[in-house]
């Protein structure tokens, strides 16, 4: 497992597998999922990460609904 940003185009990757992306599905606006050959989770792409704060903290807003949306897209 890695995590991995880049600045330039102000996006974050959680890769969860080395396998080759078979099927990316946008599980919400800006978040996507990318699933094996076999279906199973391999990582996540999150887009506009810098635009994803909380003005109460500073924190990414889907912090509480982000494992939720991946349970969800492991669960199909």
């Amino acid at each position: 497992m890695k995590l991995e940003f880049d600045t330039a185009s102000d996006a974050a990757y959680f890769e969860i597998s080395d396998a080759a992306v078979a099927t990316p599905k946008e599980i919400e606006l800006g978040i996507i999922a990318d699933d094996g050959a076999d279906d199973r989770l391999i990582g996540i792409e999150v887009l506009s990460v810098s635009k994803r704060k909380n003005s109460e903290d500073g924190l990414l807003d889907y912090r509480t609904s982000f494992s939720t949306k991946v349970e969800e897209s492991l669960a199909t």
